[in-house]
């Protein structure tokens, strides 16, 4: 099963509103006092929040921001849940209880900097990307404007206790390293940042941090425009899949995209 740390024990009382931890945690434990065996899987971070605009946007000069409110040396774990939650699960079930019950494992890539998403982002797809992070307060009016206020609190906890979790531990700094025996027992290991970008073709949000869409710059060829009555692409405007663009809503920017409201 899918589980977390329970982070009100973690904090040691400090955070106790982080519930979508905490309440995965109290149904992990239900299992394991009902069923027989249980084999719980603790997923770091996931890649796939570069999709939100609390942890990344586009500017309207094309640069990506990476921004969530932390530190940028802070270290986390982080994972790809698409892809890596079924690779573990699949060697399990090819295992079978009788190996794995009783057993949690915590699907982690190596430890990551919140400011070496712009580094790696930049080395991969040659984007310029920064580390500028927002305020926790933007950070939960963001998220509760997504899900709702109630998830408010919620959110900003977990990210309070991430802060300050140890880096020199794992899976949200609730357990040593050498509790993970992933490796040993089923012969994996969870994505990296690069693993994970090349896998899914990531090049960033498309979507800036004003609602504007942004799309790939392309000029037509030379039958396209004739056929359109333009007899060469014209330097003074924007095309998008072929066609010209003149709504003063779409606009280039310096790294070739261009924007829409």
């Amino acid at each position: 099963m899918s589980s977390l740390p329970n982070i009100t024990n973690a904090s040691k009382g400090r955070f106790t509103k982080v519930f979508h931890f905490d309440n995965k945690h109290k149904i992990e434990q239900r299992a394991r006092d009902e069923l027989l065996a249980v084999t719980a899987l603790h997923p770091g971070l996931f890649y796939t929040n570069m999709q939100w605009s609390q942890y990344c946007q586009r500017q309207d000069d094309g640069t990506v921001r990476f921004c969530a409110p932390i530190d940028g040396n802070k270290l986390a774990d982080w994972v790809d849940p698409s892809y890596d939650i079924g690779v573990y699960a699949a060697e399990i079930f090819s295992l079978g209880p009788e190996k794995t019950a009783a057993k949690t494992y915590p699907v982690v890539g190596p430890k990551l900097s919140f400011a070496d998403f712009a580094r790696v982002f930049r080395e991969i797809t040659s984007q310029e990307a920064t580390f500028d992070p927002i305020t926790l307060d933007q950070w939960g009016a963001t998220v509760a404007a997504t899900v709702g206020k109630g998830y408010e609190e919620d959110i900003k906890q977990m990210m309070e206790w991430i802060a300050v979790a140890p880096d020199d531990k794992i899976c949200y700094g609730t357990r040593d390293q050498t509790e993970d025996t992933s490796y040993e027992d089923l012969g994996v290991k969870a994505s990296t940042l690069a693993d994970w970008m090349r896998r899914t073709a990531w090049q960033g949000p498309q979507t800036g941090p004003n609602g504007g869409r942004w799309f790939g710059l392309s000029l037509p060829d030379r039958k396209s425009t004739k056929e359109k009555g333009v007899a060469k692409p014209d330097p003074t405007r924007i095309y998008l899949m072929g066609d010209p663009c003149t709504s003063p809503s779409i606009r280039s920017s310096p790294n070739g995209f261009v924007r829409t409201r």
